[in-house]
């Protein structure tokens, strides 16, 4: 009687473990199917799972800016002094800017000259490909010097300051070029965490056209074919590709992208813990990725509540850097727009009565949805605006703009 019993458990032990691990092979399978199923729909909407899609561009020697831009990055001497200096110096809001604080300047870019002399370099050539000739193939995620190109960048827009102060219209129209060429560089990569550098850089050349837009009177060559130097990288696409790298690197673990720099200029925190979560949370947002953000208010309003929570959701945080692509594209239209005003002003003696002259000034606002705001003034001056751009970037991003979206114009 007892040894049946025995034998009676044993065997029910038994199933009942087969019958488990039955189910956790189910389990599996069906989580595998599922992960299939997401990574077709991803592949398809998104962009393709294998990393060496994503690899860094690869660009003959002789006409690869990256090449100069590590090297004059690498050359980059700031104390913390200077760093402090040049950090704080914002012309477009420091209204006091005084000749101590030019000669301070001054000698920060003297001892950088070797480096300043480089970045020059880089901006005459058409390329950029930071995965460099030599490097093993297999690599897919080069090593790029983020924090030094980020003061580098810095350097720069302070000098396109200094040189308009100084009257200098070469190294303004120089230092524009450089900033251009660093921040299009990164956003020709598909890491995220490079491309929000990029769009930091790009925002910084944007704010150095504004101030020499209302700094620069009666002097056009200072400002002729500047409209030419803004990059016309594809940001939509950028975008897409950077969610693509990120989807193929979570296969290999979660990804974080913390706040790299002071300033809060590249503010992101992404953790993922799986990919099938990752796959969801990119699919569920692509069709936010399209629509400018001030056309949906609800997106806003969960976007501006979640900003400052610590456990700011994946889907938010992606959505939430959205900002920065869409505010960047705003800009540029704001940009061009605002140099052909002008140098129209200086050639007329006054500013159009209308924008009828550029019928791309009436699509809609990549940022916002609306239009372009445009009046001129008694004295002769002028202003273009975006209107609600800059309200809607400071109520979505964590770090508020430094670059208005009102543009005053002075009299020609």
């Amino acid at each position: 009687m007892n040894r049946n019993l025995f034998v009676y458990a044993i065997r029910t032990a038994g199933i009942a473990a087969v019958v488990g691990l039955a189910l956790l092979l189910a389990g599996r399978l069906q989580a595998r199917s599922e992960i299939a199923t997401l990574e077709a729909r991803f592949s398809r909407k998104v962009g393709p799972l294998d990393p060496s899609a994503y690899a860094s561009p690869v660009v003959p020697d002789a006409e690869n800016a990256a090449i100069w831009l590590r090297s004059a990055a690498a050359a980059l001497e700031l104390s913390d002094i200077d760093k402090q200096l040049i950090a704080s110096f914002n012309p477009l809001t420091d209204g006091n800017v005084t000749p101590e604080l030019l000669r301070d300047l001054e000698r920060v870019f003297s001892r950088n000259a070797p480096a300043l002399a480089m970045t020059q370099k880089a901006s005459s050539m058409p390329r950029s490909g930071y995965l460099l000739s030599g490097e093993d193939a297999v690599r897919t995620r080069p090593d790029i010097p983020l924090l030094d190109l980020l003061w580098l960048a810095r350097t720069i827009n302070a000098r396109a300051a200094f040189a308009v102060a100084n009257g200098d219209r070469a190294v303004f129209r120089s230092s524009v070029a450089e900033l251009a060429c660093i921040g299009a560089s990164l956003e020709r990569e598909s890491p995220l965490i490079a491309q929000l550098v990029g769009l930091a850089v790009e925002r910084m050349m944007i704010g150095a056209i504004l101030f020499g837009l209302q700094s620069t009177p009666g002097d056009p060559e200072a400002l002729r074919g500047l409209e030419a130097v803004i990059p016309d990288v594809d940001l939509v696409a950028a975008r897409r590709r950077a969610l693509g790298n990120l989807g193929a690197g979570v296969h290999s673990g979660a990804v974080e992208l913390h706040d790299m720099f002071d300033q809060g200029f590249t503010r992101i925190v992404l953790a993922v813990p799986s990919v099938g979560e990752y796959l969801k949370v990119v699919l569920g947002i692509d069709g936010t990725t399209e629509t400018p953000l001030g056309l949906d208010p609800d997106l806003g309003a969960r976007l501006e509540q979640s900003k400052n929570t610590e456990g700011r959701t994946a889907a938010d945080t992606l959505v939430g850097s959205l900002v920065r692509y869409q505010s960047i594209l705003s800009l540029r239209r704001l940009a061009r727009l605002a140099i052909d005003l002008r140098l129209a002003a200086m050639e007329e003696g006054r500013y159009p009565d209308s924008l009828a002259a550029w019928p791309e000034a009436a699509t809609p606002d990549p940022f916002t949805g609306g239009e372009f705001r445009y009046e001129t003034f008694d004295d002769g001056s002028a202003v273009l605006a975006v209107p609600g751009a800059e309200e809607l970037y400071n109520r979505i991003n964590e770090i508020r703009t430094f670059v208005p979206f009102t543009w005053e114009l002075p009299a020609p």
